[in-house]
């Protein structure tokens, strides 16, 4: 029933518009993809993959990186970015694995409206942590409470945010923390979880043969 002329945030890949819906009347946050961006970024890999072969074929210094492998995985999660129904499936796992964290949240996703190139989400008020204008001991307060989530998200569930930066982050007026754009989203498994905690536990011990020994 709404739908704002101007984009309230925008990105590399898209742009964020408010809105509110008609079937509902819930507001809502409309990311739209830039038109010809698939094929903007298609040139610039095929552009970047030539470089990469050429370097990997011509200065022996570099091909223990091997830098065509790594253009090829970039070109894989970008393609998995490209596909909005990818970032809604990471932001309701998120969701599901800290459904008891109140104050640590995803924006809900409304899935009847989301497409490959749309994504509908709520619309959560805040500001970026950055941008905050909170007394010392509430900021430290949260601060803590988003280094836990990280935390919990990497040795905890395994199910992580990739780039938790101040722009993929906002504090609400009522003090929690929402993270948005889950276009990267990282997973690993419970072995490497345990191999981490005993990293954080022999660093923390100031343990140096337990570091190299784990690491």
């Amino acid at each position: 029933s709404e739908f704002a002329s101007e984009p309230k945030a925008a990105g590399s890949l898209g742009q964020v518009y408010r809105g509110v819906l008609r079937a509902t009347g819930d507001t809502v946050a409309v990311k739209v993809q830039r038109a010809d961006i698939r094929k903007t970024i298609s040139s610039d890999l095929e552009i970047i993959g030539w470089f990469a072969r050429q370097l990997h074929a011509r200065v022996e210094e570099l091909k223990p990186y091997n830098l065509p492998s790594l253009v090829r995985e970039a070109e894989e999660r970008l393609e998995e970015e490209l596909d909005y129904r990818n970032e809604a499936d990471n932001a309701e796992i998120f969701r599901a694995l800290n459904a008891e964290q109140p104050r640590v949240f995803a924006p809900k996703v409304y899935r009847k409206w989301t497409t490959r190139r749309v994504l509908v989400t709520e619309w959560v008020e805040g500001c970026s942590p950055d941008k905050s204008q909170f007394p010392p001991e509430v900021a430290k307060e949260l601060a803590k409470l988003g280094g836990e989530s990280v935390f919990r998200q990497i040795v905890g569930t395994g199910f992580f945010h990739s780039v938790p930066h101040s722009g993929n982050m906002l504090i609400t007026p009522d003090r929690r923390i929402c993270f948005l754009d889950w276009g990267q989203a990282g997973q690993i498994t419970v072995e490497m979880r345990y191999e981490l905690a005993d990293l954080f536990a022999a660093i923390t011990d100031r343990n140096a043969d337990k570091v190299i020994r784990v690491a």
